[in-house]
């Protein structure tokens, strides 16, 4: 594909699961809102709300309004740019992963030609499940904790990116050259 076929369909497929948390949230807060007029939320808003804690790992409320929330579109583009070279790494064409997500366990649910392991690139059946699985990383995975907190304060994807220290084993190379990524997709200048 072509870089700006690949910037296309990443956006989009961000889009969408920003536009899915979005609603979420939504429902969350009206949750939230209506338990405190009225003391309590009907038994299916409650089964929700249980539901919601347990899918994002939150011990409270506090906690999942931080891990159920979006992830800037150039910080996502950003990555998946570096992690798959523009979507053309082996890890993305066969195994479908555009932000380098290295396996937890080792085993996969799909067919790929290389052997699991916890060093391996997690594969999976397409590339939209792998922005949902770079999502539930961000928002639920203790090294991220720090990046859940700053972006209740901002949704600046250069601002955010310096939490993100343990997303590389580059550390600060890998955040200046996200940063600069960002930079240029905000100025219009990949595509």
């Amino acid at each position: 594909p072509t870089r700006e076929t690949f910037l296309a369909c990443v956006r989009h497929m961000v889009e969408e699961e920003n536009s899915i948390i979005e609603s979420h949230r939504s429902r969350l807060f009206s949750i939230i809102l209506v338990r405190s007029v009225v003391g309590y939320a009907d038994l299916s808003d409650t089964l929700w709300l249980r539901d919601a804690m347990i899918h994002y790992g939150a011990k409270n409320e506090h906690e999942l309004i931080q891990r159920m929330d979006v992830v800037p579109v150039e910080m996502a583009l950003a990555q998946s740019i570096l992690e798959s070279g523009w979507g053309m790494s082996y890890a993305a064409r066969v195994g479908k992963g555009l932000f380098g997500q290295i396996q937890s366990r080792g085993t996969h649910s799909v067919t790929v030609p290389w052997t699991p392991g916890p060093d391996r690139p997690q594969p999976f059946s397409s590339h939209r499940e792998s922005v949902t699985a770079y999502f539930m990383n961000l928002n639920t995975h203790p090294a991220y904790a720090g990046f859940r907190a700053a972006r209740e304060n901002t949704k600046d994807p250069i601002q955010l990116m310096n939490y993100m220290q343990r997303y590389s084993i580059r550390g600060n190379d890998y955040i200046r050259q996200i940063q600069g990524i960002i930079i240029s997709l905000q100025k219009g200048e990949l595509k």
